[in-house]
């Protein structure tokens, strides 16, 4: 399966736009590359998959070193986290959803 990236490619200055900085640490999902989101958007962080499972997203959540979660797909997260980090939304681009965790 090939991956669009093209969000990716000219999101980081919204980024900074948003106030998150480069030493920001992140979490991107839906990525199924090697940190590829991360890589376009010049952020330090962790990239998961569509594989992902619920108590291996706690564990991320929980180390409470991550401030942003952005997301490529919002239902497959809901199935996850149903009702949850609606509210932090702080803003959007091509698609995707930024999230403040903190």
């Amino acid at each position: 399966m090939t991956w669009d990236y093209t969000a990716y490619e000219d999101l980081e200055p919204k980024l900074r736009k948003l106030g998150i900085k480069r030493t920001d640490k992140v979490l991107s999902g839906y990525d199924n590359s090697f940190c590829t989101s991360l890589y376009l958007m010049d952020q330090p962080g962790y990239t998961f998959g569509s594989n992902i499972n619920k108590p291996e997203l706690d564990y991320h959540f929980s180390s409470n070193q991550y401030k942003y979660l952005i997301l490529t797909d919002s239902a497959a997260f809901s199935k996850i986290y149903p009702n949850n980090f609606g509210n932090n939304i702080i803003g959007t681009h091509r698609g995707l959803l930024i999230y403040k965790l903190k």
